[in-house]
């Protein structure tokens, strides 16, 4: 039971530690993706069509990553020696998780963007149009919702291969 305990301790610390980490790789590419838009400075003149995009790259990495980080370790038969490889392999699994996931919505969320025509999304955020910002946020959670599973599957089958 001890055990557990710790192992279940040093999980919501990497969960944690990797959370961070994927919402600042979420920020990054969604300034990356939007290079005439800069992202902090928008969102210090309180542009909320820019946050509410932001905000919906943040959640939909997030619905993307739940199914990974959401597989229960208590089922496993575990010596003291082999939590340590536990934790790693979940950390690993959760940072390979948080880059595909952003990768996906980033990515599908971008192309969306390409097949609505004479919309300048970028231009429009820039000029803080919450109604585009309310759009590309529904854009991106919704792609999150529907990549979330397959996204997670990926994780598992690509570690299985690896770890065994």
């Amino acid at each position: 039971m001890g055990l557990w305990l710790v192992i279940a301790l040093a999980r919501l610390v990497v969960v944690g530690i990797v959370a961070a980490i994927g919402v600042y790789l979420s920020a990054s590419l969604f300034q990356a993706l939007t290079p005439r838009v800069d992202v902090w400075d928008e969102i210090a003149r309180g542009n909320a069509a820019v946050g509410a995009v932001l905000a919906g790259v943040i959640f939909g990495v997030a619905l993307v990553i739940y199914p990974v980080v959401s597989v229960p370790l208590e089922g496993l038969d575990l010596g003291p020696g082999e939590a340590a490889v536990v934790l790693l392999i979940e950390g690993l699994r959760l940072l390979f998780g948080v880059g595909v996931g952003a990768l996906a919505v980033i990515l599908s969320a971008g192309l969306y963007n390409l097949m609505t025509g004479p919309i300048d999304e970028k231009l429009e955020l820039q000029r803080g149009n919450v109604a585009v910002g309310l759009v590309e946020a529904g854009v991106v959670v919704g792609t999150a919702l529907l990549l979330s599973a397959p996204a997670a599957s990926l994780v598992r089958s690509v570690l299985q291969a690896l770890v065994g």
